[in-house]
């Protein structure tokens, strides 16, 4: 199994031709209906990347849209029709987050070939795990393993940043809503926490469905399974 890609479209077309042409190039193929919950369902399958069917008559395909892009932060390409928009929406599109865009008609040569280039880009840095103990930065907010470096989102960092001070230690997920979000913890839903520690994974894990540095100590909270030092 090559991957998994997750599908996100109309109900009609999400067992259509692009689902069975991935399937037969070895990939893990998840279908998820376009719709206002969309980005939850996507999210909870962790998938090495999203094919996104812009619906062509949705006034609310670009707020969906930017929804996923703020949960889901692996490759999305964009397949829409030819009539669907031209240069100007492709810009917009890219410019909300799209890695890629490829309007009807294109061959499925085309299609599996950019699937290949960005997966090849996305797993590059995990190809060699570096022997060096992770560093965290505080002032950019970012983690460097060996050469590559690992921008953070503030909450990302506040996450990594309480695993750290507590050593290993188990911090349960009320201290860590409370370390994150501080004040405004009490309107914090268990799934805001769930998609911080999942975009985390997702960023500094080798294999996010294998954790090496984000552990789950189930019924009470997470901790930190490798060392990272901070500067």
């Amino acid at each position: 199994m090559r991957g998994c890609i997750v599908i996100i479209a109309e109900e009609d077309e999400l067992e259509g031709d692009v689902a069975e042409l991935l399937r037969k190039a070895g990939y893990e193929i998840k279908g998820v209906p376009f719709g206002p919950e969309a980005y939850t369902a996507a999210y909870k399958f962790m998938p090495e990347m999203v094919l996104y069917k812009w619906p062509a008559d949705s006034p609310d395909a670009k707020e969906l849209f930017t929804d996923l892009r703020n949960v889901i932060d692996v490759p999305i390409l964009v397949l829409m029709n030819s009539s669907t928009g031209g240069q100007e929406f492709t810009v917009e599109l890219l410019r909300l987050g799209a890695d890629d865009c490829l309007a009807k008609p294109y061959s499925k040569k085309e299609l599996l070939a950019r699937i290949k280039a960005h997966l090849r880009r996305y797993w590059q840095w995990s190809e060699t795990e570096s022997q060096e103990e992770p560093v965290i930065d505080p002032v950019s907010r970012s983690v460097t393993f060996g050469e590559r470096n690992v921008k953070l989102s503030r909450n990302e960092y506040r996450l990594l940043r309480c695993l750290i001070e507590h050593d290993g230690g188990v911090v349960t997920r009320e201290e860590l809503r409370d370390a994150i979000w501080g004040t405004d913890a009490d309107c914090i839903t268990p799934t805001n926490l769930n998609l911080c520690i999942h975009k985390l994974r997702k960023k500094i894990e080798r294999d996010p469905h294998k954790p090496k540095y984000i552990m789950t100590r189930w019924g009470i909270g997470y901790y930190l399974g490798r060392k990272v030092r901070g500067l």
